[in-house]
């Protein structure tokens, strides 16, 4: 019975999900750093692109992954990035072939209490420009300076976002696994045009309960959520099936890589 719920939930994630090209099977990433370069013609269409929208985006680097270079040995991901504006990436999101794949990571957070894992969700601030009042997990893009400073940049970022989101300290982070790394291109259900690819981690987090998980984020000052929604794993997908209208795309699809690997 469990596990006929178990499939049927995937299978209603499975109809909404938007990814491709996804990536299960391993457990270590090495980056290697290039530069792309486009013909003269490619650079003027997307400067003509950027004066059209008449907005400036600011100077900020988005890391981007460049998927036709991406290669699999043994258990490692290899993975070449490069830089790009937040502005390039806007202003060809809907060009039918110019690329610019913004690299963001995301991971499933649970704690155990009471004999069970504790599934940590978040209802984003309904102000916030992007998935506002839906539920996520705590996630955030790839930046420049962890690329350049750290060994292992999407558990730094990811680590990141958990203090920032939750507002708990790293140290109480007990392990990291990754779950896979998939793109997106447009929405099953919204069509909106995305240019993303999503690294995706387990997170177990120890020595903490549920009530200093909320008083902690009570404290927080950084409010990208509303409120934090803690899920017993013997709910988890009730949960699921009854809010999965209410997850952005990047999540249901960990969701979905989430429920295959693991038993709940």
């Amino acid at each position: 019975m469990v596990f006929k719920l178990k499939m049927a939930v995937i299978h209603k994630l499975e109809e909404m999900q938007s990814f491709y090209n996804i990536e299960t099977n391993f457990s270590k990433i090495e980056f290697s750093h290039l530069n792309r370069d486009f013909t003269p013609e490619i650079r003027e269409e997307i400067d003509g692109q950027l004066l059209k929208l008449n907005k400036d985006y600011g100077n900020k680097p988005l890391i981007c992954m460049h998927p036709e270079m991406n290669s699999l040995s043994d258990d490692t991901l290899h993975l070449a990035w490069h830089t790009c504006s937040f502005g390039e990436y806007i202003a060809t999101k809907e060009h039918s072939s110019i690329r610019f794949w913004a690299t963001g990571i995301a991971g499933i957070t649970r704690f155990k209490e009471n004999d069970q894992y504790q599934y940590i969700f978040g209802e984003r601030h309904p102000g916030k420009n992007l998935f506002p009042g839906l539920e996520t997990v705590p996630g955030g893009f790839l930046e420049l300076s962890l690329m350049e400073n750290f060994s292992n940049p999407c558990v730094e970022c990811l680590l990141k976002e958990f203090e920032e989101e939750i507002g708990l300290p790293r140290e109480h982070v007990a392990r990291t696994s990754y779950l896979h790394i998939a793109q997106i291109r447009q929405d099953k259900i919204s069509l909106r045009f995305y240019q993303d690819l999503c690294i995706d981690l387990l997170v177990e987090i120890e020595n903490i309960t549920q009530n200093q998980v909320l008083d902690a984020f009570s404290k927080n000052k950084k409010k990208e959520h509303l409120g934090l929604e803690i899920v017993p794993s013997d709910k988890f997908q009730d949960y699921v099936g009854s809010n999965i209208n209410r997850f952005p795309p990047r999540t249901i699809n960990t969701l979905i890589t989430f429920l295959k690997k693991h038993e709940i």
